[in-house]
């Protein structure tokens, strides 16, 4: 049987079999919008009886919604009619391509994009929002050189073409302390306790680096895949020097039942205060959970 040889060639007129013509209406790009997204198209050869490269076919692989398409037409791929290859794809199932994990290989990180918070924006709020962003972006600079495993990983700064730091892409957590508060399996064994240990060591960590939290709560606390009960803290928008004052954060408790304490300015004592209300609120969890 022959051998198939791939062409190395990528043809640069892909984009063509991905967008409507400027001309179309706005209907027909909805509707080429839902297709799938083409990213590779490729000529395949055969050898002849001669051992000579004999055009076979175009293989055209596209995505959508994390899925694999594949159709293969029988034109040269400069002439290739975009209809023709849409009528032509197919599912490609999973497993082809995907090899299943296996215990002993390392699992990626998950990662979530942190953006600015623009629910708050206002016209009179000048740089406000950018500033909360790019204090936090330093503070993980900061935590970069100073780790601590319970203290949340940014990966770095999303940055715009004209220099804009749009978001942050940090690791990804699973679960919140708040939601794994209300699992009574949370209290087994003495995973509240050595939680909190784990969470004031981290929080211990920042003070030695100058720095409070001011905002430190069940919400903000997290817990990685699965059943990890290793807790690490995360959301330092509101993390400063201590004495700084204060646009954002500063507010403790007010967790289902849990008095308001208001700090005007950065400080330990903040967190020192919202330390003592976590171990409250989880004795009172535990308690209503165990009756």
């Amino acid at each position: 049987m022959s051998t198939r040889l791939e062409n190395a060639r990528s043809f640069l007129g892909i984009s063509g079999y991905e967008q409507a013509d400027s001309t179309s209406s706005s209907e027909t790009n909805k509707d080429q919008n839902d297709l799938p997204r083409i990213i590779s198209v490729n000529e395949v050869f055969k050898e002849n009886a001669s051992n000579e490269p004999v055009f076979d076919r175009t293989a055209v692989i596209a995505m959508r919604d994390d899925q694999v398409y594949y159709a293969a037409v029988l034109t040269r791929a400069d002439k290739v009619d975009k209809q023709a290859i849409y009528s032509s794809l197919e599912l490609v199932p999973p497993k082809k391509i995907y090899p299943a994990h296996e215990p002993e290989l390392t699992r990626a990180p998950g990662l979530y994009i942190k953006t600015p918070q623009l629910s708050t924006y206002s016209p009179d709020s000048e740089n406000v929002i950018a500033s909360q962003t790019l204090n936090e972006a330093k503070i993980y600079e900061i935590l970069r050189k100073n780790p601590h495993p319970a203290l949340g990983t940014c990966l770095g700064c999303l940055v715009s073409d004209d220099g804009l730091v749009t978001g942050l892409e940090l690791v990804r957590y699973e679960k919140t302390l708040f939601q794994r508060a209300h699992d009574p399996a949370f209290y087994e064994g003495d995973t509240r306790v050595k939680t909190m240990k784990t969470v004031k060591e981290a929080v211990c960590h920042l003070h030695k680096l100058g720095l409070a939290h001011n905002d430190l709560s069940p919400l903000n606390i997290m817990f990685g895949r699965g059943s990890s009960d290793e807790p690490v803290v995360l959301d330092f928008d509101t993390c400063h020097p201590e004495g700084t004052k204060l646009a954002k954060g500063g507010i403790v408790g007010d967790w289902e039942g849990t008095s308001i304490k208001k700090f005007d300015v950065s400080s330990f004592e903040c967190d020192f205060q919202a330390l003592f209300y976590l171990e409250e609120w989880l004795s009172r969890q535990q308690k209503a959970l165990m009756r």
